[in-house]
């Protein structure tokens, strides 16, 4: 695993944590994904298929959306 791939987890980790306590649940999810994307793809395990592993970019793209658009413009 390269240097940025592990400061990468490192922030998403810290992120779903800080979230977490702040009990903003979706943005949690949310990095929660992209962890999971970052991790995924450095590791690439045998068992999960390789079109499956952008899923959890798009979702984490779609809840960071989600809660953008609840948090900034239904404001």
């Amino acid at each position: 695993m390269q240097i940025a791939t592990i400061i990468s987890l490192a922030g998403t980790i810290t992120c779903v944590g800080l979230f977490s306590k702040q009990k903003e649940w979706v943005l949690a999810a949310a990095f929660a994904f992209g962890a999971a994307f970052t991790a995924l793809g450095a590791l690439r395990p045998w068992f999960i298929p390789g079109y499956l592993i952008p899923w959890c970019a798009y979702t984490f793209f779609a809840l960071a959306a989600i809660e953008f658009v609840r948090k900034v413009i239904l404001k």
